[in-house]
C-alpha cells in the first residue's frame, strides 16, 4: 500500500515537471521509506500487544537501533533521489553550470552530515554521552590534520570553482 501510495503521489510531480524517471529506479529509491512506515506500523501493532515490561527493556533499545539504520537508508536514498531528479530536470542544456558541478559535493556534505545525526543518535542510544565528546575531539584533531596536509588541493578546488563561476571559457574552447 506504501509503494503504490508514494508511486501515485510522486508520478505526478514528475510528470508536471517533464522529468524523466525509470519505473525502476523510483522503485528503489523510494522502497526505504516503505520499509520505515512498515516497520513503524510494525511498532504499533507490538504497542497494542502490551508485553511485559522486561520483554520490552531488552526489545526497545533493538527497535530503535533498527529503526534508525532504516532512516539513516532512507535519507541516504532520498538524497540520491534529489540528485538524479536535478541530473534528469528539462533544459539542463549542454554547458555545465557551477550548480551542476556543486550538487555532487553538496550530495556528499548532505551524506555526511546524515552520517553524523545517524550517530549521534546511536551514541545517544548507548547511553554514553562522554564516548560522543571523545569521538568529536579526535574528529577535530582528524580533520585539522587532513585540512593541513589538503591545503593545496583546498586551494586549487576553490580556484576550480572561481574559474567555473566566472566562466571565461566554455566546453570545446581551445586555450593554449
Amino acid at each position: 500500500v506504501v509503494s503504490v501510495g508514494a508511486r501515485l503521489l510522486i508520478r505526478p510531480f514528475l510528470r508536471s515537471a517533464r522529468i524523466g524517471m525509470a519505473e525502476e529506479l523510483l522503485a528503489k529509491r523510494t522502497r526505504p521509506i516503505q520499509m520505515l512506515v512498515a516497520y513503524g506500523v510494525m511498532l504499533l501493532a507490538v504497542d497494542v500487544l502490551d508485553l511485559p515490561l522486561s520483554f520490552m527493556g531488552k526489545f526497545l533499545p533493538i527497535t530503535l537501533t533498527c529503526w534508525l539504520l532504516l532512516a539513516f537508508w532512507a535519507g541516504h536514498n532520498l538524497i540520491d533521489l534529489g540528485l538524479e531528479l536535478y541530473n534528469n530536470r528539462p533544459g539542463k542544456g549542454d554547458r555545465a553550470s557551477i550548480r551542476d558541478l556543486m550538487a555532487p559535493t553538496l550530495t556528499l556534505v548532505l551524506k555526511a552530515i546524515l552520517v553524523f545525526i545517524f550517530g549521534y543518535w546511536l551514541i545517544s542510544l548507548l547511553g554514553n554521552p562522554d564516548l560522543l565528546t571523545q569521538i568529536l575531539a579526535g574528529m577535530g584533531i582528524v580533520g585539522l590534520a587532513v585540512s593541513l596536509a589538503a591545503q593545496d588541493a583546498i586551494k586549487h578546488f576553490f580556484g576550480t570553482l572561481l574559474l567555473i563561476s566566472e566562466g571565461p571559457f566554455k566546453i570545446g574552447d581551445r586555450i593554449v
